[in-house]
C-alpha cells in the first residue's frame, strides 16, 4: 500500500542541542514544540503553552502515566484529543490522540520545549488504569484529568508515586508513530537529517530569532519511506525493540587499534537487552566508564599534544560546559569510528569526524564544547549512541525489516 511521505522542519534551539517538532494541539490550536525521541515512546505535552480548560476537543481518560530520563522526568494524565503535524507541504490531522500532560515535571526535563513525541516501542513507557483506585477515593467520573495527585513537584515523590503506580493494571497505549505506520498513514520508517547536537552561537549576542535563522540550527524529520538513494548507506542491526538497541562492537580513534566495547552486565540483560542503543534524544555520545576511560587514553597515546585540552576539560554535571574555542584545532584532532553488528553480522564503520564530537561556537559564542561523556549515574553500561554521530548523515530508522528494523546511515 502506498503511503505519504510527510518532510518537517525540526530545529534545536527549544531542547538544548536535541531536535523538536511542532505540533498543534486542540479545539485552539495551541503550538507545542516537541523533542523527537527515539529513547521513549510517549506522546506528552507540558500544559504551559496548551490550555487543556479550553480544548473543547479534550476527553480525560483513567489512565496515569510516569516517565523517568537519563535527566529528568514527569508524571500526569493522558487524555485524547486532536493533534495535528504540519509538513513543509502537506499536514497530517490526528482525531482522537492520547497523549499524556506533563502536570508534575522534574526540573528540565524538556529545557525550553513543550513536550516529547517519543518514537520507540510500545512497551517502553506504559500507562496504568487507575479506575479502581479513582472510584474508591470517590472522584467522579473516575478519571486523572483534572489530576487528582499532588501538583507541586518540589514535594512531589516520584519514587514513591512511581512504585504505586506499577502495581495498578497496566495498559499499554498505541505510541503515535506505531499508530501511524499501522493504520497506513504513513510506512514504518523515518529519518532525520541534522548538523548540530547543540545550539549554533553565531554571533556573541545571538537572538532567538537569529538562532532559529541559522541553518546549522535547523534539520529535517521525514515520515515515511524515501525511493533508495544511489549512494550506499551504512546499515547496522536493531537487535531488540526494548529501545533501538544495537551492538556496539569497538571504538577506533583515527587509525589506531578498535578500542572493544563491553559487555551488557548480566544483571541489566532483561531490562536493556544489549550493549548499546541509538537514541535521538541524547545530544552527545555517553559511553560505559571503562570505554570512555580507554578512549582518553588511546587520544592520549596516540595524540600525546592534545591530551591537556582532554584532562583539563571540565567534568560533565548535566549542563553543557565550554572552553575557549582557540584551545581546540579542529584539524589536528581524528576522526572517531563506531562499528557496529551490521545486518549480515559483519562489523559496520559510522565514522564521527571532530567537528561534530567538538562544537564550536557552544554552548556560547566563541566557546567549544566536548560532547563525549562517562556513563550517567544509576545507567547501565549502556553506551548511549546521540546526536553527534548522526549529525551529517541521513539516519533512517526502518522498522520494516525483519522484525526489530534497521538503522541506515547515509552520508551527506
Amino acid at each position: 500500500m502506498t503511503t505519504n511521505t510527510y518532510h518537517i522542519p525540526i530545529c534545536n534551539i527549544y531542547a538544548k542541542g536535541d531536535y523538536t517538532m511542532e505540533l498543534t494541539v486542540g479545539s485552539e490550536h495551541s503550538i507545542a514544540n516537541v523533542v523527537l525521541d527515539t529513547g521513549s515512546s510517549t506522546l506528552c505535552i507540558h500544559p504551559q503553552n496548551y490550555q487543556a480548560e479550553s480544548d473543547c476537543y479534550l476527553r480525560a481518560t483513567a489512565y496515569a502515566q510516569e516517565v523517568n530520563y537519563g535527566i529528568g522526568g514527569w508524571a500526569g494524565p493522558v487524555i485524547i484529543s486532536d493533534v495535528k503535524l504540519t509538513g513543509l507541504k502537506q499536514q497530517l490531522n490526528l482525531p482522537t490522540t492520547h497523549f499524556a500532560l506533563a502536570t508534575v515535571e522534574k526540573q528540565s526535563s524538556f529545557a525550553a520545549a513543550d513536550g516529547i513525541f517519543g518514537l520507540a516501542y510500545h512497551h517502553l513507557n506504559p500507562a496504568f488504569n487507575l479506575s479502581q483506585h479513582l472510584t474508591e477515593q470517590k472522584i467522579e467520573p473516575a478519571v486523572t484529568y483534572p489530576w487528582p495527585f499532588n501538583h507541586d513537584a518540589t514535594s512531589f515523590d516520584f519514587k514513591q508515586f512511581k512504585h504505586w503506580l506499577w502495581q495498578q493494571p497496566e495498559q499499554d497505549l498505541q505510541p503515535l508513530f506505531t499508530y501511524l505506520a499501522t493504520h497506513h498513514k504513513v510506512d514504518n520508517c523515518f529519518s532525520f537529517v541534522t548538523h548540530r547536537s547543540s545550539i549554533h552561537y553565531s554571533e556573541p549576542t545571538s537572538t532567538d530569532e537569529s538562532l532559529k535563522k541559522d541553518p546549522l540550527n535547523n534539520g529535517l524529520f521525514i515520515l515515511g519511506k524515501e525511493s533508495k538513494s544511489s549512494q550506499t548507506a551504512q546499515t547496522i542491526k536493531v537487535l531488540n525493540d526494548i529501545y533501538y538497541n544495537v551492538h556496539l562492537v569497538g571504538i577506533q580513534v583515527g587509525d589506531g587499534a578498535i578500542l572493544k566495547a563491553p559487555a551488557l552486565e548480566p544483571q541489566h540483560l532483561r531490562a536493556y537487552a544489549t550493549n548499546a542503543i541509538v537514541d535521538s534524544g541524547a545530544s552527545a555520545l555517553l559511553l560505559p566508564q571503562p570505554l570512555y576511560q580507554a578512549l582518553l587514553d588511546a587520544f592520549t597515546k596516540q595524540f600525546p599534544t592534545l591530551a591537556p585540552t582532554l584532562l583539563n576539560y571540565p567534568a560533565f554535571t548535566g549542563v553543557e560546559q565550554g572552553i575557549k574555542a582557540e584551545e581546540v584545532n579542529l584539524s589536528e584532532w581524528p576522526d572517531l569510528h563506531f562499528y557496529f553488528t551490521g545486518i549480515d553480522e559483519n562489523p559496520v564503520k559510522v565514522s564521527c569526524p571532530p567537528q561534530n564530537y567538538w562544537q564550536i561556537n557552544a554552548p556560547k559564542f566563541g566557546e567549544v564544547s566536548f560532547k563525549i561523556f562517562p556513563q550517567l549515574p544509576n545507567w547501565p553500561n549502556q553506551s548511549l549512541i546521540g546526536l553527534p554521530l548522526m549529525n551529517g548523515y541521513k539516519v533512517t530508522f526502518d522498522r520494516s525489516v525483519n522484525k526489530t528494523g534497521v538503522i541506515e546511515f547515509l552520508k551527506l
